[in-house]
């Protein structure tokens, strides 16, 4: 069962909340009298099933309604869309809206009203009282009222459906002690009575659906087919039924095709049933249910999407189940006398059925005065929705449960109440996702924030301090505010650290006293966690100096935590732009990243006297650590030069392959800050950092070590031989008998003698080359490189006696030596190992050679014969032309008359042309016709005037061929004589041509002006 809190108090809606218990027997009354019930056993508390949300939400109506049960008791209701109706005791009759605000009252009768009814049109009421009169009524009080007395208590009263429609002729139905169903017709003649149904005693209840009326009266429930005056169900009542006057029978239609009785103890739905024999539809029960307690109201109940029933339940206290079982023939007098026996009655419950018959829900109601109310006193009504969907059945959005005292609304608990209840009943997460899944609409003014925050309080309550701040951030989201008052919270129970986890940096920013709060507890309570939120917090969020003052303060007293202490300082040095001071720290934690915070800040003048101890940390790290890893560390480096462009010097060493470290990296790539004076003065006494250092010094820039070359070789034949000639022969900076006395001293016979040959002392190289390491392959490099023909004669009298030797140089004869003047060498009877051999192949490479060397020559012969032709061949070879060639002098086409122009501007200028006069008797030809054109090998095209002039043309040529070529250049192909014209010939003029132009100037202008430009 459910028990409503109680409704008393203030006027106005009072919203009760229902609570669900299944044990509670007794409640209090809320009039203020006698507490009764019983002290539930804690047994039964501690079995009781998690608690149900109820399924509905009750509201007492107060105000002007509540006036009218102050001062009456109500026996009659009834509600439309719009209007509420509600008859009391006294025969007054109140109309308010829904709403509970008051439109009219009226006094029809002098007694009980038993029944009220509303038309479809909320335009009239009608009412049935005990005084045996009727009255249908205006609703807005214009308008006639019709009372009519029929001198019999009356129960029941029906209007036609469409009544307001009917304006002369109104159809309604009345019923009551008299026992007659009688059908009244008011029209304009009068009233006219039928009775419809007569003589099985009084009729109790009435409803009228469409062309159905259906009646009860004490044989049982029958249904009239008003249009064709036929019965169409008779329900009989079983004969155990108890009295219809105590427990009242309750209709309502679903439906035009379906009713819902309760009667006593009984639900049965009654639906039609088409008869085959004749157009009538036949109504039958279709479900019966037995309920364990009395129907005092019963509706249709489809607001929660099923097709249930809602159904007022009346019960009263008994000793066993049995008590309410009525049968008033039973032989068990037990029975009889329970039944007979007038009990106290319990709180009406509000339940659900299904139409299977199970219950699905159940509340009981706080009504005032209960134990004192029979089931005849309590009414349900449904209460329709505004707009009700024609010819479909009536969902309703709400339930009206009245007492003679009370008139409670009863509707489904919507979004805003589940969200209400599950905070009330501490499941704020389901609240929070209600509230985020409906929105800031349909939240009904919950707010997600304020929902977070009472669930924060109720972890808290409960010591689930991490579950609390681990949802903190999805509770308090941007909302600064919370988030301090949330902490400083924290703060006091003693659970900050759980909270800094999720403490915001960044929307929202809180104030820097939260976070100094949360430092300082960190400080004394985890140092660790403090610097963990040092490197994740930005500088900004926190006072810098008042959180390094209290670090230092601490270091100073504990040094149980030294290292993470200072660690902690610096790294807030350097937030607080301080890299300097951190420095200090960093070398004293003998951190790598030393070497970065050193190259990120440019602090290498702060370093320049602590060299020492960079390489000596760096040398440690690089013992510790893998060559991978160091490749990692030093590759920041590398990248940093990696294009930058190193001193080129001749014959310069390979690179050392071996990692110096970092440290000695940084040292070499700014000596700018830290001088190498300075640096190897800090090294001097350590010899080994000082070769690392000049070494990694010398390939990065070799000029760079140039003051120390003797120091670089001492060190160089100490701890890297290996790359010692590759140092002697690449530097000039060292001294030469200093190296030597060196390499003397270490017996180092290679490098002294590369370095006997720098000095000029060949010879003596070279015996020491023979007597110290025998290598007759070395001895001979050694005389190429030097190309001595001294050295040579040296080595050749030195060989005479040693075959190995002689063998050697047979085997390497070449064009140093002459293999003629080595074996002449070879004294008689020197036995000399695989001579005939070494001989057979110098002869072989001889012929080697010589034929090389033809080859060579015929190739090279074959080549140039190949060129001759092709060149040839392009010289002899014409060229092809058109019209629209033009000359390369005065731009004209070849064949229209020159313009002694001048070249243009892409092919270069040619002198101006000379401008001497010819004889007269030419000039015509020069100006008046197109003449001779001449092209190049190089395909240079140009007017034949435009090149050469005819008056300085050799004498060698007779005086008739000039003329005839002058002729040709002006363009004529014949002469005049004093006996006509005659033809020259062809032949004849392109001789004479050729005679013209080769004593003039063959070449071509463009190319002899681009020849000279280039000479110049």
């Amino acid at each position: 069962m459910a028990v409503m809190d109680d409704l008393e108090g203030e006027r106005g809606v009072v919203t009760g909340l229902v609570n669900r218990s299944s044990e509670t027997d007794q409640m209090k009354e809320d009039d203020g009298g006698d507490e009764e019930g019983e002290e539930v056993d804690e047994e039964e508390e501690e079995e009781e099933e998690e608690e149900e949300e109820p399924l509905f939400k009750y509201q007492r109506l107060d105000g002007q309604i509540d006036r009218v049960f102050q001062k009456e008791d109500a026996s009659a209701i009834a509600t439309s869309t719009k209007i509420l109706a509600i008859g009391t005791h006294s025969g007054m009759l109140y109309i308010h809206t829904n709403q509970g605000n008051f439109m009219n009252r009226f006094r029809p009768h002098s007694a009980t009203i038993h029944d009220v009814k509303i038309d479809s049109s909320d335009q009239f009421v009608c009412t049935a009282s005990m005084d045996g009169k009727v009255s249908i009524l205006p609703i807005s009080g214009n308008g006639d009222v019709y009372i009519l007395d029929l001198r019999r208590p009356m129960r029941s009263i029906a209007l036609e459906p469409l009544y307001f429609k009917h304006l002369n002729k109104r159809q309604f139905v009345t019923g009551g002690l008299a026992g007659n169903l009688t059908l009244h017709e008011k029209g304009w003649l009068g009233n006219i009575e039928t009775v419809l149904h007569s003589g099985e005693g009084p009729v109790w209840t009435i409803e009228w659906k469409s062309h159905h009326i259906a009646w009860a009266n004490d044989t049982g429930i029958r249904i009239l087919d008003i249009n064709t005056h036929q019965k169409v169900a008779h329900i009989l009542r079983g004969l155990d039924e108890p009295r219809a006057d105590l427990y009242p029978c309750h209709f309502y239609w679903e439906n035009p095709d379906k009713l819902l009785v309760g009667w006593a103890d009984t639900i049965r739905i009654i639906s039609t049933k088409q008869n085959t024999s004749t157009s009538l539809r036949l109504f039958k029960v279709v479900e019966i249910f037995q309920v364990d307690c009395i129907v005092a109201g019963i509706c249709a109940w489809e607001a929660s999407g099923n097709e249930d029933i809602a159904i007022l339940a009346h019960t009263t206290e008994s000793e066993d189940s049995e008590s309410q079982s009525f049968d008033p023939q039973s032989q068990n007098p037990q029975i009889t006398s329970n039944f007979s026996k007038r009990r106290p009655a319990q709180r009406p419950e509000l339940r659900i059925i299904s139409q299977f018959g199970e219950e699905t829900s159940s509340d009981a109601l706080s009504i005032d005065s209960f134990q004192r109310y029979q089931p005849n006193d309590y009414s349900l009504c449904l209460l329709p929705p505004p707009k009700a969907v024609k010819g479909a059945g009536c969902i309703g959005n709400g339930l009206y449960v009245m007492s003679p005292k009370d008139l409670i609304l009863v509707e489904l608990r919507n979004r805003s109440d589940h969200i209400g209840w599950m905070i009330d009943h501490c499941d704020y997460l389901g609240a929070m996702r209600e509230v985020e899944e409906a929105g800031l609409a349909g939240a009904h003014g919950y707010s997600l924030s304020e929902i977070g925050k009472k669930y924060l309080d109720h972890l808290v309550r409960q010591g689930k301090f991490e579950v609390a701040a681990e949802a903190s951030p999805t509770i308090l989201a941007n909302d600064s505010k919370s988030w301090e008052d949330w902490i400083f919270m924290l703060a006091e129970k003693g659970q900050l650290e759980v909270i800094i986890p999720y403490v915001p940096t960044e929307n929202p920013k809180l104030s820097k006293l939260v976070y100094e709060v949360i430092l300082v507890h960190l400080l004394r309570k985890n140092p660790k966690e403090m610097l963990r939120m040092i490197k994740e917090w930005s500088p900004g969020l926190f006072n810098l100096p008042a959180v390094i003052s209290a670090t230092l303060d601490r270091l100073s007293r504990d040094e149980s935590h030294s290292e993470i202490l200072m660690t902690c300082l610096s790294e807030l040095y350097l937030k607080n732009h301080q890299p300097g001071k951190a420095l200090h720290y960093f070398l004293r934690l003998r951190r790598p990243e030393v070497f970065d915070l050193i190259k990120d800040h440019n602090l290498f003048t702060d370093v320049q006297d602590q060299v020492l101890l960079l390489i000596a940390f760096d040398d440690e790290l690089m013992q510790k650590s893998d060559s991978k890893s160091l490749l990692v560390v030093e590759k920041e480096f590398a990248d940093e030069n990696e294009n930058e462009k190193t001193p080129k010097i001749s014959g310069r060493i390979t690179q050392s392959k071996r990692n110096h470290g970092t440290a000695i990296s940084l040292l070499v790539k700014h000596t700018y800050s830290i001088p190498v004076s300075r640096a190897v003065d800090q090294l001097i006494d350590n010899r080994k950092y000082l070769y690392m250092y000049l070494d990694a010094l010398f390939d990065f820039d070799p000029l760079l070590a140039s003051d120390y070359g003797d120091l670089h070789v001492d060190l160089f034949a100490e701890f890297d031989r290996k790359r010692l000639m590759e140092f002697l022969r690449a530097s000039t900076t060292y001294n030469l008998e200093k190296a030597y006395k060196v390499c003397r001293e270490l017996d180092f016979v290679t490098e002294m003698v590369y370095l006997l040959g720098r000095m000029g002392n060949n010879r003596k190289a070279l015996f020491l080359i023979i007597d110290r390491i025998g290598d007759v392959q070395r001895a001979i490099e050694f005389a190429k490189e030097q190309n001595d023909h001294d050295l040579w004669e040296d080595l050749l009298l030195y060989s005479e006696s040693r075959p190995a030797f002689i063998r050697g140089l047979l085997d390497t004869v070449g064009s140093e030596i002459d293999p003629i003047r080595l074996i002449r060498r070879i004294q008689n009877g020197l036995e000399i190992p695989e001579l005939k051999a070494l001989i057979i192949k110098i002869l072989h490479d001889f012929n080697l050679q010589i034929s090389l060397i033809e080859g060579c020559r015929s190739v090279l012969m074959s080549d140039c014969r190949e060129l001759s032709n092709m060149h040839y061949a392009s010289q002899t070879s014409g060229a092809l032309g058109d019209s629209s060639l033009r000359c390369q002098k005065c731009q004209r086409l070849l064949s229209e008359p020159s313009g002694q122009g001048k070249l243009s501007e892409h092919e270069g200028e040619l002198p101006e042309p000379v401008n001497e006069p010819i004889r007269e008797d030419l000039a015509e030809s020069e100006s008046s016709r197109p003449g001779l054109s001449v092209m190049f090998l190089c395909r240079h095209a140009f007017h034949s005037a435009c090149v050469f002039d005819l008056n300085t043309v050799s004498s060698a040529v007779s005086e008739r061929r000039l003329e005839r070529s002058r002729l040709f250049f002006g363009g004529g192909s014949s002469t005049t004589t004093g006996n006509g014209t005659c033809r020259v010939s062809s032949m004849s003029l392109k001789f004479d041509q050729s005679l013209v132009l080769r004593s003039g100037n063959g070449s071509c202008p463009i190319c002899c002006n681009r020849l000279k430009t280039s000479w110049i």
